[in-house]
């Protein structure tokens, strides 16, 4: 559903809201530190810092906006688009993933995928 590299978050807002499992994977592909904030230590932060209450909602502002435009780009781009856009705008994903991994992000067969970068990195010259 969504990539998060260093220094980003990271949420699963059903299951943090009702206190449930996520039914959400996490897998990091490199090593990593993992944080992670359960419910009630969010709530005593913002009782001790109510600054932290802007912050957290700016977050979830930016993660939603970046949700609603990868959600546009896979409905409305063809293959070939989707691939532009990823290496124009998210460089830095096709340095650190796999192809697998960046197709699956963008909702296209690994196979597709290579046929369709192969092609578009050979018109980009």
């Amino acid at each position: 559903r969504d990539l998060a590299t260093e220094n980003q978050w990271c949420s699963n807002l059903e299951s943090f809201e009702h206190e449930t499992p996520s039914k959400e994977e996490y897998i990091c592909l490199t090593d990593c530190v993992l944080w992670y904030l359960d419910k009630f230590s969010f709530q005593e932060m913002l009782k001790f810092a109510p600054e932290f209450g802007e912050i957290y909602r700016q977050i979830l502002r930016e993660l939603y906006f970046e949700s609603i435009k990868q959600s546009q780009i896979i409905a409305s781009k063809t293959a070939e688009q989707r691939i532009l856009w990823l290496y124009n705008e998210k460089p830095h994903l096709t340095k650190l993933l796999t192809a697998k991994v960046l197709a699956n992000y963008l909702h296209l067969h690994k196979d597709v995928f290579g046929r369709v970068r192969s092609k578009v990195l050979k018109e980009q010259g």
